[in-house]
Parts: structure tokens; C-alpha cells; sequence
């Protein structure tokens, strides 16, 4: 006798683990008060943490605790950049757009009609002023 099988596996992507918001590192670097602030923060725990246990492991786990514990206080986490082009006004749009997400369909799709048209006109005179500037900047 002879048995023939046919055996198919769909396999599944494995799902990631939401990673630690980053600090700031950028204005720690620029703001003198906040470097200051920071090193304060970090004296003041390490002196209430004591004596490092021997494992290394352990020492590295409370070390790297005290150091992104204060860096969450004080630095806070980095903001996402937006682009240089879009005014205050497109801006604003993409804020009411992001409310009425859940409240209104009909709504949310005419502020996207809204935000891409302010988007492509602001994207056009940022342009247009960076070509200027550019010109300006050669000639002389």
C-alpha cells in the first residue's frame, strides 16, 4: 500500500513587542539647565540604589533602570517631527480630522480632502520660498 499526503502550513507572523519610547536625547544635548537637571537625577538614584548586587546581570538591569527612569522624568520622550512645510492651519486640520476619527465618517473625509489640498499648497510655497532663498543666496 502506498499513502499519499498533502499537508500545507500557513505560517504566522510573529507579533512584536511595543518597544520603550526613546528620550530625547537631542534637548539634552542643547538645553544646559536640563543636562544639569539630568545629572542631578541620576546622582540622586544611584546614591539610593546602594550597593550593585554581584551578578552581573542584576548590575546591569539596575543601571540601565536608574539611567532610562530618569531619563523618563526629566527628558521626557521625542516627539515626532513634522514637516517643515505644513502651517498652523494644516496642522489644526489634521487635529480635527484625528477627532472626528471615531464621531463622524462623512466628516473626516471631507477634512482629508481639506488637509491634502492645504497640504499640497503649503508644500508649494515652502518650495517656492526654498528655491528663492537658493537664488538669492547664489547670486550674491
Amino acid at each position: 500500500m502506498l499513502l499519499v499526503a498533502k499537508l500545507s502550513l500557513t505560517l504566522l507572523n510573529p507579533r512584536k513587542t511595543p518597544s520603550l519610547p526613546r528620550p530625547d536625547v537631542a534637548r539634552l544635548v542643547q538645553d544646559a539647565e536640563l543636562q544639569d537637571l539630568y545629572n542631578i537625577t541620576v546622582q540622586n538614584k544611584f546614591a539610593s540604589l546602594g550597593v550593585l548586587p554581584d551578578d552581573v546581570e542584576e548590575s546591569w538591569i539596575s543601571f540601565s533602570h536608574v539611567i532610562r527612569s530618569s531619563a523618563e522624568e526629566v527628558i521626557g520622550p521625542a516627539r515626532r517631527a513634522c514637516k517643515p512645510w505644513l502651517s498652523t492651519d494644516t496642522i489644526d486640520v489634521i487635529k480635527k480630522k484625528a477627532k472626528t476619527k471615531i464621531q463622524n465618517t462623512v466628516e473626516r473625509k471631507r477634512l482629508q480632502g481639506v488637509f491634502k489640498a492645504r497640504a499640497k499648497h503649503d508644500r508649494e510655497v515652502f518650495l517656492n520660498n526654498l528655491c528663492d532663498e537658493l537664488e538669492t543666496d547664489i547670486v550674491y
